[in-house]
């Protein structure tokens, strides 16, 4: 599984946080396509150098590039929250590990 912000590493996996609290993982985007779509908080993206890409903040959020996107289970939605909680899923997520 590529991620389209970093094509040259090789993800293998991914955790979404929500805005209650709910942290979801996946590796594939059968995966992806089965969580829920609506109060997406962080998204990190694990790759096999051990990095991670952490994406916050967005109204819309899809896995990859794709030029027939599936609406709507392609695409999870943000949801704008109180900035306090949004800090502390941001920092949660910030700190977890595959």
């Amino acid at each position: 599984m590529n991620h389209k912000y970093a094509p040259e590493k090789q993800a293998f996996g991914f955790k979404i946080f929500y805005s209650d609290g709910r942290i979801y993982s996946g590796a594939t985007t059968e995966h992806w396509n089965q969580l829920p779509q609506d109060g997406v908080q962080v998204i990190v993206i694990y790759f096999r150098d051990n990095t991670k890409l952490m994406m916050s903040g967005q109204d819309l959020y899809c896995l990859e590039e794709s030029e027939k996107i599936q609406l709507p289970k392609e695409v999870k939605r943000g949801q704008m929250i109180d900035r306090k909680l949004h800090d502390e899923i941001y920092n949660k997520a910030k700190v977890s590990k595959w």
